[in-house]
């Protein structure tokens, strides 16, 4: 489906990195990094090419060129600290050293014996030809005569009765069947693909808006401790790609997320000092992806706090409870994407 999309309009970048990520799933890393670096060369400010380049990298075995992408993505988004620590990963791998496996000597095989020709003796050489030369055939075999005077080829063979009675019944015949033919069995792709070719299924649209439905403001609703609260008001920058593709027999559930939740928060009036400001913030949800480590990366952005003591707290126990609550809709998400006919 990209392919084609791309055939028709090969400037798009999202359709190189859509691609890419398919390729990923595939496993056909070579192809995969063909359409990154595509990618980044339509634009080199895009963030996830550099993140997907950085993937790619680490999973060939490269892993110092794959924390260069990393860093470039980093260098892109400085407020994703999870950029960091993933080139930092990808160094420590480099400096690992591979295990050496040692090769068996496999047993070569026998060689065949050697054929050794001898020359006939020029005394049997000379009896065979005269055997052969010497008598001549009164009869030459090409026809005969048949029981009913015809004459027809050497070769033919002629039946008796009994002969004739044993093969009456041979010959072709209609056949006729009452069983019905049953398709061969294709996994989990459709009945016509008894190859297993890669087949599409995009659910961009069954997926966006049932993520809106369950990250809606009123349906995460707001958390409450200690005289204190957090309340969702915006969900911002959304972005969403989905599909079901069919790989090699064998149903895959793909998914590319990443949005942020504006909130704000009532503290009590120890909590606020001087300030009326009311205190606001973001939970930033800048991957959530099928391949993601569980549960999803979240950064806590918060502006205004009017102390230090209110900017730990919000952090510490407002935040991070409602990330619990949104990872549990996420994880409802995933469930609902993986089980959908």
């Amino acid at each position: 489906m990209y392919s084609k999309a791309i055939e028709h309009d090969d400037t798009i970048v999202a359709l190189y990195g859509n691609r890419c990520a398919v390729y990923l799933q595939m496993k056909k890393y070579e192809s995969a990094l063909k359409d990154a670096e595509k990618a980044i060369s339509l634009d080199s400010t895009w963030v996830k090419g550099h993140y997907r380049k950085a993937q790619i990298l680490g999973k060939m075995g490269k892993h110092e060129e794959s924390a260069k992408s990393f860093d470039e993505a980093a260098r892109l988004k400085p407020e994703d600290e999870r950029m960091k620590k993933l080139a930092e990963k990808q160094r420590l791998k480099a400096k690992e050293k591979p295990k050496v496996v040692e090769k068996k000597k496999t047993p070569s095989a026998p060689r065949p014996p050697k054929i050794v020709r001898t020359q006939p003796s020029s005394s049997s050489s000379s009896d065979t030809k005269k055997n052969v030369t010497g008598t001549k055939s009164s009869k030459m075999r090409g026809y005969k005569i048949t029981k009913d005077g015809k004459k027809t080829s050497y070769f033919t063979t002629e039946w008796d009765e009994s002969t004739k009675n044993l093969y009456k019944d041979v010959g072709p015949k209609k056949v006729v069947s009452e069983e019905v033919v049953q398709p061969k069995n294709t996994g989990d792709g459709s009945t016509w693909n008894s190859a297993g070719t890669y087949e599409e299924c995009d659910c961009t649209s069954w997926a966006s808006k049932r993520l809106k439905e369950l990250l809606d403001p009123e349906n995460i609703g707001k958390y409450d401790q200690e005289g204190a609260s957090l309340k969702i008001i915006k969900l911002k920058d959304f972005e969403c790609d989905a599909s079901r593709p069919v790989i090699r027999n064998k149903r895959r559930y793909i998914y590319e997320v990443s949005f942020e939740l504006e909130f704000k928060v009532m503290l009590p009036n120890h909590m606020k000092g001087d300030s009326n400001k009311t205190t606001r913030g973001r939970l930033i949800y800048p991957e959530v992806t099928s391949d993601s480590d569980r549960p999803f990366y979240c950064e806590t952005k918060i502006k205004n706090a009017p102390t230090n003591v209110a900017d730990r707290f919000i952090k510490k126990v407002l935040a991070k409870q409602m990330d619990a609550r949104v990872q549990d809709l996420l994880a409802t998400f995933d469930r609902e994407h993986r089980t959908r006919k």
